[in-house]
């Protein structure tokens, strides 16, 4: 959930470039409105890197939240500030997530309109810097010189070594030498050294090499300069 401080009511709401409908907002109107600051925006698990603290007002006439800069593109709605806060940083993420991984000459005019509106208020760079790749990966496990899994030959004959404590799956530990597995894998996105298996799965078997070169490899790191020996999906 954002980051909402600083409500104060004001007695008059700035004119935004939305389109008037009906008793909508008009130009000189007065409504009962807050002002939101969002120091952050996140949404789950994600943190957004902002380039500076956005601000906005939500109209309560409205139930909608406009934010400088990115209004009316993107709007928030809800019933409360806090509510159309979430909502406007859902609408952000979804275009970022949407646009984050298309190259310009894939991207509508529209689409790159809002992809520097974007990164406008977001540092991409930072963003792909910090988050983790999350990849699913085919391998097999090997016990190595302990008596319990520490190793994993992925199905391309890179071997890593993966200690029980790395996976949340608490039954990792019982698979035995040979086994194959399917795995959500979680990366450093600059090293792209294992940083945990979110989940561990047995399979029947291993894909074969036409399963592997027919695969669609896609890497949404934004380039694939310098893959590690693994397979990426």
């Amino acid at each position: 959930m954002p980051f909402v401080t600083d409500f104060q009511q004001v007695a008059y709401v700035e004119r935004f470039s939305v389109q008037e409908t009906g008793d909508h907002l008009q130009r000189g109107s007065v409504f009962d409105a807050s002002r939101v600051e969002l120091t952050e925006l996140r949404v789950g698990s994600i943190v957004y890197p902002l380039r500076g603290e956005l601000n906005g007002r939500f109209v309560r006439a409205l139930e909608e939240l406009f934010v400088d800069g990115v209004s009316p593109v993107f709007v928030g709605k809800g019933r409360s500030a806090q509510e159309a806060t979430e909502s406007f940083s859902l609408a952000v993420h979804g275009a970022f997530q949407e646009l984050l991984y298309q190259r310009p000459f894939e991207m509508t005019a529209d689409e790159r309109s809002k992809w520097r509106m974007v990164n406008e208020i977001i540092d991409v760079t930072v963003y792909r810097n910090t988050t983790p790749i999350v990849v699913r990966q085919f391998g097999e496990v090997s016990w190595g010189r302990l008596p319990y899994p520490s190793q994993i030959q992925w199905d391309n004959g890179y071997t890593e070594s993966v200690h029980p404590r790395q996976v949340d799956s608490p039954d990792f530990i019982t698979f035995k030498p040979g086994q194959p597995v399917e795995a959500v894998v979680v990366r450093d996105p600059l090293t792209r050294e294992l940083i945990r298996v979110s989940h561990i799965s047995r399979t029947r078997r291993l894909r074969t090499a036409r399963e592997i070169d027919d695969s669609q490899l896609v890497v949404k790191v934004g380039t694939g300069e310098n893959l590690p020996d693994a397979d990426w999906e």
